[in-house]
């Protein structure tokens, strides 16, 4: 049960991750949304810290004098205890808001997930006032499992996209490491209190959305693809229905660009597609038609060496050789 000093540090939460959006909404400016959130952070740890201690709510202790309690007859009713609505509620509008950072994927969870605690929680009210309790564990345990598994996998994988190549290869071995040594630890020790392990998972919940929200704010890393050196460039002309090159090279297997110029009347578009066997039936590259008097640069990944054709699909009198030398080779 939450205690009056917990409430004051998860509503200053609260209004410090309100406050987060709201003024990365206004200004755009990313450092001061993650002040906030640090400040949300630091004050739901306290929260969740003061409910486990629950430092106020400890039983006084009698005096040896004290005279002896009296008892009265009671009539026993259900107790009403505490559900996980209030907590998925929030969830699910900090998803929504978060969508204007991270995109309509967070908004569109954020949504099914306020839907599901809309029902979830008009139907404990009800149940309160009929008496009649309905289970819903069945629906509520795959819908909260689902959202887990999703949080974790998008979190994550903002802040493996965000932090260095290397801390992100160290993040990603560390974490399922701490996960398999939790889940032990469970198995090892089942006289562990629930309400330390729901603590704890809560601010593992919360450093590890916050860690996610911030990275997705920071953006990605930039990531360098390794490429080859690529060929020269090769020039094709088409003039009077045909091809004024009949025979061009590229080096293998690396990128390749073919600028091609359309010198017939706009009325005679030409296209270049490679094909690997003279009969055309294998196409490698299809390159785009263009009209006459225009040009355009083709680029692709030239094939393994060898001999290949090349022809305009729209006249296919039009037709070359495509040499192909390894890299290395001086070619023709």
């Amino acid at each position: 049960m939450l205690s009056q000093s917990s409430k004051v540090f998860l509503r200053l939460a609260g209004l410090a991750t309100v406050m987060g959006l709201a003024y990365g909404l206004v200004t755009g400016n990313r450092d001061g949304v993650l002040l906030y959130l640090g400040l949300a952070i630091v004050a739901t740890f306290a929260g969740v810290a003061v409910t486990v201690v629950r430092e106020n709510e400890f039983v006084p202790a009698s005096a040896a004098d004290a005279p002896p309690p009296k008892t009265h007859p009671v009539s026993w009713a259900r107790p009403v205890a505490g559900g996980l609505w209030p907590a998925m509620g929030a969830a699910s509008v900090a998803l929504v808001l978060c969508g204007f950072f991270v995109g309509p994927v967070a908004a569109v969870a954020g949504l099914v997930l306020g839907a599901a605690t809309v029902v979830g929680w008009m139907t404990g009210i009800s149940a309160d006032h009929t008496g009649h309790h309905l289970d819903l564990t069945p629906l509520g345990l795959p819908v909260v499992g689902l959202f887990t598994i999703f949080g974790l996998m998008f979190f994550m994988s903002r802040v493996l996209l965000a932090v260095p190549e290397h801390a992100a290869t160290i993040t990603a071995l560390a974490v399922p490491v701490v996960i398999l040594g939790a889940a032990t630890l469970l198995v090892v020790r089942p006289s562990l209190e629930k309400r330390s392990i729901i603590a704890i998972l809560a601010v593992a919940g919360v450093v590890l959305a916050a860690g996610g929200i911030g990275a997705a704010g920071i953006g990605p890393r930039e990531i360098h693809h390794p490429e080859g050196r690529a060929g020269e460039p090769v020039q094709i002309q088409a003039k009077g229905i045909a091809f004024v090159e009949k025979e061009i090279e590229l080096k293998a297997e690396l990128p390749a660009q073919i600028s091609f110029d359309n010198q017939d009347p706009v009325a005679d578009p030409h296209n270049v597609a490679i094909y690997a066997d003279p009969g055309f039936t294998e196409g490698l590259y299809i390159g785009s038609a263009i009209p006459g008097g225009e040009q355009i640069d083709y680029r692709f990944e030239a094939p393994p060496a060898g001999e290949y054709v090349f022809r305009c699909d729209i006249h296919p009198a039009m037709q070359g050789k495509v040499i192909v030398i390894a890299e290395g080779s001086t070619g023709h």
